[in-house]
């Protein structure tokens, strides 16, 4: 201990607590955990009051899903309570009330979905697949640098506006070949 008191045999491999008269013993030790991972909190709506915007899933792309915890490093501890990704990177569903694919159509009010829970990072990609099976372009969201520069542990909320899908007409008519040009007699060899 710290006023040099040494506990033996059970009490000084394990020590518990044992509450005497309403008092907690003075040597339990105190467990603090703290987040590693990233959370972020995705909420939803349309750009556009009354677009009809349905939204059958979100998706986090190519992102590890299986971490190793370090608990303790060989070399020092400059790598201890962090994560080692492990396996090959796959898509993240973003659930909304438990559900991986949904049927939500947008207002102008944000709809929060459930929250996801990243390995630390800055940056990652998406793509929105609407109710019609059409999907959007991919897009990156890019977190703020927190005061303290590490992204573990912090909670981040990011809204998405998503404008209505339109239809595009293109016209591509090809123009005709005109009359070929004289380029000359070339004598070769």
């Amino acid at each position: 201990t710290e006023d040099g008191t040494v506990l033996k045999g059970f009490n000084g491999k394990y020590i518990r607590t044992i509450n005497q008269d309403g008092v907690a013993n003075e040597y339990a030790p105190e467990l603090v955990f703290n987040h590693i991972l990233t959370r972020i909190d995705f909420s939803i709506k349309a750009k556009e009051a009354g677009s009809g915007l349905g939204i059958k899933s979100l998706k986090i792309l190519n992102q590890t899903t299986t971490a190793d915890l370090i608990v303790a490093w060989k070399s020092g501890k400059e790598k201890e309570g962090t994560l080692a990704p492990q396996g090959n990177p796959g898509d993240i569903s973003v659930q909304y009330q438990n559900q991986s694919v949904y049927d939500l159509s947008l207002t102008d009010q944000a709809v929060a979905l459930d929250p996801v829970m990243l390995i630390p990072g800055q940056e990652f990609t998406c793509v929105l697949e609407y109710a019609n099976g059409d999907k959007s372009p991919e897009f990156d969201v890019t977190l703020p640098e927190a005061e303290d520069g590490k992204y573990a542990g912090k909670c981040y909320s990011v809204t998405l506006s998503v404008l209505s899908p339109e239809e595009v007409t293109l016209k591509a008519p090809l123009t005709e070949w005109g009359e070929p040009i004289d380029a000359g007699e070339i004598e070769v060899g």
